[in-house]
């Protein structure tokens, strides 16, 4: 392209325009030009910010709470799906399953019109939609805006991904299956996962985030 002739029969909203796209255009290829080594020393960072906080997020826990606490959710088990919809609810969001999203797209959130979608091959409430809702509105749990940088747009996803645990497998009640488990000496990871109704890696880290704190 060559130069973007000025004059002034062009408007001020066409200006707006090639800025937003050239601001938005620069963000992008911020993110891509990340090398591996860069990537893994954004990694390292996190992980050690991780380790110091015994890889449990306090504030994090809390929000998931204040979450369930909303939608009147107490119990032991796993959510259903309409705690589910009740929680997207809560945040200003309808779970809608349709058929054409990209098949690289988990969900897509539209914020004008409040409608969060899914793919239908994931139907809302099975064990991987709950987890790709649960992930979607962690984002605006956390009050995520759109990341500065690679590591922030890192750490916004390991947030994102704790708030989801968090939710699905909510602290109070995992903390007393797992003791109950602990004292039968009976504790197997599958089985907090069946309890919970919630994918194996899910059932592992929420593991991680209680047992050391606990």
């Amino acid at each position: 392209l060559g130069p973007f002739p000025l004059s002034r029969k062009i408007c001020d909203d066409a200006l707006e325009h090639v800025l937003a796209l050239y601001r938005e255009l620069r963000a992008v290829s911020s993110v891509r030009a990340q090398t591996p080594e860069e990537a893994r020393k954004h990694n390292a960072a996190l992980r050690a910010m991780m380790r110091e906080r015994d890889n449990y997020f306090a504030d994090i826990e809390a929000a998931a709470r204040t979450a369930l606490a909303a939608v009147s959710y107490d119990g032991d088990g796993h959510l259903t799906a309409r705690v589910i919809d009740d929680v997207a609810a809560h945040f200003g969001f309808r779970v809608i399953a349709v058929p054409h999203l990209p098949s690289a797209l988990r969900s897509l959130a539209d914020l004008r019109n409040g409608r969060l979608f899914v793919h239908e091959r994931e139907r809302v409430g099975t064990l991987l939609s709950r987890s790709i809702v649960a992930q979607s509105l962690g984002h605006f749990a956390l009050g995520h805006g759109e990341p500065a940088s690679f590591r922030e747009f890192l750490q916004q996803r390991v947030e994102a991904n704790y708030f989801a645990g968090a939710l699905l497998v909510p602290e109070s009640a995992a903390v007393d299956y797992l003791r109950r488990a602990q004292d039968a000496h009976d504790l197997c990871l599958e089985d907090l996962a069946d309890h919970f109704f919630v994918p194996y890696e899910t059932a592992a880290h929420r593991f991680t985030h209680l047992a050391t704190h606990h």
